[in-house]
């Protein structure tokens, strides 16, 4: 956004505008929306976006402990975020912190000097919150001809795997949910480890499997009535070379239908690159090139158990969860919001 666009926006703000801030193991990210109608349904319009790389889960399997630079990162990325909501006079916000904060024994700490650093009031949330803040993110790209969803969000610390029942209206139901306590971040050590990336796909596999079964989620997908929906980083990422840009362009990105056979391909071509390579990628930079690796395997998992031919990708998650969210407590005559 322009500086000029910016003052135009702030000169209008206030009104029907939402703001929600997502504190991650890896990223902070905020986003500022306003609520308009548009012939009978109303939708967002993004005004500002803010993404900040904060390592927040650095060393945190280790000691346990969120790390004083960790904060530190975080403390900052915080203070843009509230500039910013400030700028606009943004009436209704909520900040969620996720898997780094659950884990840390120094949460509680955290959270009390972020509030008094920044006057952000930071929310803990737990696996199946963010699971329905996921899958309420992406809720615009259900299909009634399906009866099923199945959402998953790899994340930094952690990643979630939804199946949801999708009702009239791009409405839903949360049938269950499962978080594996891995994530791109906390990955990206281990399978260094031939063995130790062996043991967690493994695992991570086998828990895909017997949530599956308990769901009977095979069925429906061997139906046909299942969609399968990827709502993190590593999927944008990947539909981004699919799709052959010169820079990632999330307009293009989100709701693209990425086959079986187009994402074997781009996996198999990311195995075989090196660090550099990846870091010189236009569509995957500094921000993921080492990342991205432990994202594809936990994808893999996932992918290789359920087997559905093909995934729409979303550049929508938790942010948008809770724009939705907020939209029904503040503005609850809306019964269609996208």
């Amino acid at each position: 956004m322009t500086n000029s666009e910016a003052e135009h926006s702030g000169a209008q703000s206030g009104a029907n505008l939402y703001g929600s801030v997502d504190l991650g193991t890896n990223t902070c990210r905020l986003l500022i929306a306003r609520l308009v109608e548009s012939e009978g349904v109303r939708q967002f319009t993004h005004i500002d976006s803010l993404s900040r790389v904060v390592r927040f889960g650095e060393n945190l399997e280790q000691s346990r402990k969120l790390s004083l630079q960790a904060m530190d990162r975080a403390y900052l990325a915080l203070e843009e975020c509230r500039k910013r909501l400030q700028f606009y006079h943004v009436p209704y916000m909520r900040c969620v912190a996720t898997a780094a904060c659950r884990r840390a024994e120094n949460t509680d700490e955290f959270v009390q000097e972020a509030f008094k650093k920044t006057g952000i009031r930071i929310e803990v949330i737990t696996p199946q919150e963010e699971s329905e803040l996921a899958v309420a993110g992406c809720a615009e790209l259900f299909d009634d001809q399906f009866s099923h969803a199945i959402v998953f969000d790899i994340g930094g610390g952690s990643t979630e795997l939804v199946w949801t029942k999708i009702l009239p209206n791009q409405d839903f139901k949360v049938i269950d949910s499962i978080s594996f306590p891995h994530g791109f971040a906390t990955l990206k050590d281990q399978l260094k480890d031939p063995e130790k990336r062996e043991d967690i796909t493994q695992f991570f596999s086998h828990e895909v499997n017997e949530f599956a079964l308990r769901h009977g989620i095979y069925g429906v997908i061997r139906e046909g009535k299942a969609q399968m929906i990827g709502a993190s980083g590593t999927i944008t990422t990947l539909a981004a070379i699919i799709l052959g840009l010169e820079s990632y362009d999330k307009t293009r990105v989100h709701e693209a239908v990425l086959s079986r056979e187009n994402l074997k391909n781009v996996i198999r071509y990311l195995n075989s690159t090196h660090y550099s390579d990846r870091l010189n990628h236009p569509c995957i930079g500094q921000q993921r090139a080492e990342s991205i690796m432990g994202g594809i395997a936990l994808f893999e998992a996932i992918y290789d158990i359920l087997n559905v031919d093909f995934i729409i990708a979303a550049d929508r998650g938790v942010r948008e969860g809770i724009l939705h969210t907020l939209a029904k407590e503040h503005a609850p005559q809306t019964k269609n919001t996208k």
